[in-house]
């Protein structure tokens, strides 16, 4: 019975070692030490990534000194700045350039005369009769040429009739001989001797009138030259060179301009500057001297 009882104790399992695989065995023996070296490395990266930053900006530094200083040193006096690429100058032939002014005079008209006898230049006005007709006797103690628009400039009054276009020319005469003792003999139809604009009105009146104001012993003017003042141009630099450009080839250019225009009156001083610079001089018109038609167009 005993012996039974002793074979029925149980006995204790027998424990297998679990098998490690190579890199766990390798691992196991070495990870700290790989621990260590890698946050050596780590370290150690850092520490050159500071200092190649540091060399850097260091030598950045001086090199950027170096060169404001080279570049300073070659930046002469002498060197010429850049510009932007500019027109050549206009050349004229010279002669004789006579300025004209409609439908004044205007408010800057007086600043127009200052201008003109700045550079003992004259020129011709064809007046209308305005609120500033007073300056009528400025513009002739300045030695200019006096001369007639009509005293309205009104296309459908003027062109009615010629009776209507002597009627409104003789208001205007009048206007200038009560402001400087002058009665004047030169005329410029309003829109020109070519006008057509004349045809709405009366079929055939211009050509009527321009053979009677020279049967009545006037003489009437045109122009070559336009300014484009009472068109397009609406600017002293715009104005300056259309007159310039239409001057320079002509010995005696009659040039139509706007004297109730402030632009244009700006424009005066650089136009006399060129022609005085271009073998020009600047008078008025006269009934005996070179006078200047267009083609009658109705």
């Amino acid at each position: 019975m005993d012996e039974r009882m002793e074979e029925q104790v149980p006995q204790e399992p027998i424990r297998r070692r679990r098998q490690l695989t190579p890199w766990q065995r390798f691992w196991q023996r070495y990870g700290p030490t790989v621990e260590f070296l890698g946050i050596c490395v780590l370290i150690l990266a850092v520490l050159i990534f500071a200092i190649v930053k540091i060399v850097g900006w260091a030598a950045g530094a001086g090199e950027s000194d170096e060169t404001i200083a080279t570049t300073e040193a070659t930046q002469t006096p002498t060197d010429p700045p850049t510009e932007a690429p500019t027109e050549p100058p206009i050349i004229g032939v010279g002669g004789v350039i006579y300025l004209t002014f409609d439908d004044g005079p205007g408010k800057d008209t007086p600043r127009l005369l200052e201008i003109l006898e700045k550079y003992k230049a004259k020129a011709t006005f064809f007046f209308v009769d305005t609120p500033h007709a007073s300056t009528i006797a400025q513009v002739a103690e300045g030695g200019h040429t006096l001369a007639m628009h009509t005293a309205t400039h009104n296309f459908a009054k003027i062109y009615a009739s010629e009776e209507a276009y002597f009627e409104d020319l003789n208001k205007i005469q009048s206007v200038i001989e009560k402001y400087s003792g002058q009665k004047p003999t030169l005329l410029r139809f309003p829109g020109g001797s070519s006008n057509t604009v004349s045809r709405s009105y009366n079929s055939g009146i211009m050509t009527r009138l321009t053979q009677k104001v020279e049967e009545m012993g006037y003489t009437y003017f045109d122009w070559d030259v336009d300014s484009g003042d009472a068109g397009s141009a609406k600017t002293a630099e715009e104005v300056a060179h259309n007159v310039i450009v239409g001057c320079a080839t002509r010995t005696a250019p009659v040039v139509l301009l706007h004297d109730i225009n402030s632009y244009t009156v700006d424009a005066i001083e650089e136009i006399l500057l060129w022609g005085l610079s271009n073998g020009y001089t600047f008078e008025g018109l006269t009934a005996d001297g070179p006078t200047c038609h267009h083609t009658v167009k109705n």
